[in-house]
């Protein structure tokens, strides 16, 4: 495979918005040109990021790429199975209104003390949020302490 020239990354970076597919390409990577194989790489890293961001484990992942026709060599698959994933840990912790921090995530619904749904569970706090349920709290109330999960780095 031949070293990629300024003109070849440009391809590459343009066919990220293209569609994705490889069908009646060789299995075997040695064989394609560079343009095609920086094209592989970048879209099925690019789709791989996008499930694992929406939930799915590395081998669901790489299970629903499969899966989807989309003519990845074995090869890619079996690499994508391997990947090592990681990034912000979850921990659950009991706070009140006044420790909640943009970026945290609500573990239950958050509710009035008469049990009425102010926010679903899952929302993710932003700083309008915070402001909303602060009006919130100094009118009807919000039943305290409640739970939410807060990001931490894993090393």
């Amino acid at each position: 495979m031949a070293i990629p020239r300024l003109e070849d990354v440009a391809a590459i970076v343009t066919a990220q918005f293209g569609p994705l597919s490889f069908l009646g390409k060789s299995e075997y990577l040695h064989q394609w040109d560079v343009r095609a194989v920086g094209q592989l790489l970048l879209r099925t890293s690019i789709e791989f990021d996008r499930l694992i961001t929406r939930g799915a484990t590395r081998e669901a992942a790489a299970q629903t790429l499969s899966a989807a026709k989309l003519g990845l060599p074995p090869a890619v698959i079996k690499a994508l199975s391997s990947v090592v994933v990681s990034g912000p840990e979850l921990v659950i912790r009991q706070i009140r209104l006044k420790d909640l921090t943009p970026g945290m995530v609500l573990d239950e619904d958050l509710v009035s003390p008469k049990g009425i749904r102010l926010v679903p569970s899952g929302q993710e706090v932003t700083g309008s949020l915070i402001v909303r349920l602060n009006s919130i709290a100094a009118g009807v109330g919000v039943a305290q302490p409640f739970r939410v999960q807060v990001p931490t780095l894993t090393p």
